[in-house]
């Protein structure tokens, strides 16, 4: 895992610009591994269910896990892919009218 990697993973962001920020990896972690040993390794990531805005680039969203055989070996952060925002008045006022008339 690299630094930036994507995750392919989203969090939703409660009164934000968006609806979602995209998840990557906060840090980089390598490992030295006897040969075969690589079908033992796993990734688990673990999310905030959501955030609030404002987020900022770099933000801590959760935590990717390395595991191997059960077994935590690293833990690296997840973090925010980029900044998102409050969002302006007149978007917001779009956001609520358009939400309310999905509930219809």
């Amino acid at each position: 895992v690299r630094e930036g990697d994507a995750l392919g993973m989203n969090v939703p962001v409660r009164l934000g610009g968006s609806d979602s920020v995209r998840a990557v990896s906060g840090g980089t972690c390598e490992m030295l591994l006897p040969k075969g040993a690589q079908s033992e390794i796993s990734l688990e990531v673990a999310l905030a269910q959501s955030v609030k805005a404002p987020v900022q680039r770099g933000d801590v969203l959760g935590e990717i896990r390395m595991m191997r055989g059960g077994d935590v070996v690293e833990r690296i952060p997840a973090v925010a892919a980029e900044t998102v925002e409050l969002p302006g008045m007149v978007h917001a006022l779009v956001r609520i009218r358009d939400r309310s008339m999905l509930a219809r």
